[in-house]
């Protein structure tokens, strides 16, 4: 496993995890797995799911990090005995993010990909016990009003919506594919 990504396990809902020398909760919360936020229950029970957060009107990282997802997802595709996965990219500005938008956004980079967003008390229910910082900027030289500034991480969840692994930037699609096969190969998946 490459040194980019921190792998975390918990045998129970609730488990912590060490990253940093600060505890994290390894589970999403319950409400996430609710249309609290849309598409998140596509998450539990299904697959692992690699998640990035963002913002579609991103210039920069965000495209960035999409583009690695589908380089990453192709390179997984090519190996026939891999344990099942989704891309997750979840939007950290719901007020401009609509479902739609957020459709035509991810599916823009594979049509398996899926976009969610909600509101702001369930973002942070999800993104706070995950370690995931964002914030809104106002930008008074711009048209577009304000700027999300937001974390470049990449989480891995397992099937059961536990914090599976953390991958840092700068991202590698050969590396995080390589370390996706690994970790899911070394994962027993309770149903």
């Amino acid at each position: 496993i490459s040194n980019a990504c921190s792998v975390f396990t918990g045998s129970a809902t609730g488990a912590e995890a060490l990253f940093s020398g600060e505890k994290y909760q390894t589970t999403i919360p319950a409400a996430t797995d609710t249309a609290m936020i849309s598409g998140m229950r596509f998450i539990r029970d299904v697959s692992f799911s690699f998640m990035s957060f963002g913002y579609t009107y991103c210039p920069d990282i965000c495209p960035t990090t999409m583009s690695l997802f589908a380089e990453m997802h192709n390179r997984i595709q090519a190996q026939k005995s891999t344990k099942p996965y989704q891309v997750t990219f979840v939007s950290v500005d719901p007020e401009r993010d609509s479902l739609e938008r957020l459709s035509e956004y991810v599916t823009y980079f594979d049509p398996s990909f899926v976009g969610a967003t909600g509101p702001e008390e369930a973002l942070q229910a999800l993104t706070k016990p995950l370690g995931i910082l964002y914030r809104r900027v106002e930008t008074e030289d711009s048209a577009m009003g304000y700027v999300m500034d937001h974390s470049a991480s990449i989480i891995l969840v397992d099937p059961q919506g536990r914090f599976h692994a953390y991958f840092s930037p700068p991202h590698d699609a050969e590396k995080m594919a390589n370390d996706f096969i690994a970790i899911s190969s070394l994962t027993t998946i309770a149903r």
